[in-house]
């Protein structure tokens, strides 16, 4: 008798275990968002930079300075987009999400038609 209660007390408790563990997980899912930073190369200055992201700030494209003018790069835009971003940042993180990867890319498409993408992926 006392080799069934040891038999069936553990088994008890990982049922109970199993339960409590399926039923709270739900609760506290993790959820993901991503941003991306699209900033034209074009040398021409007729590119379109943006910062594309799911609705949020009430929109969902935030447009950037484009980092060249007709003959050359422009630093001043550069600041401004860089300023954009981190204020993006800084309100997502305010709001809980933590900043857990930075994708870096580039698009080398023909002549005028270069791309730098960044992606920011966040949890909370």
């Amino acid at each position: 008798m006392k080799t069934s209660k040891f038999f069936i007390a553990p088994i008890l408790l990982v049922i109970a275990a199993f339960c409590f563990f399926n039923f709270t997980s739900g609760q506290n899912a993790t959820e993901y968002l991503q941003i991306t930073a699209v900033e034209s190369l074009s040398p021409t200055g007729a590119g379109q930079s943006r910062i594309i992201s799911p609705t949020f700030f009430g929109q969902d494209e935030i447009r950037m300075e484009n980092i060249f003018t007709s003959s050359r790069v422009d630093f001043r835009s550069i600041r401004s987009n860089d300023k954009l971003i981190m204020d993006r940042l800084t309100e997502l993180s305010k709001d809980g999400w933590l900043l857990v990867q930075v994708m870096p890319g580039f698009h080398a498409g023909e002549k005028d038609k270069e791309i730098f993408i960044t992606r920011y992926l966040f949890k909370r």
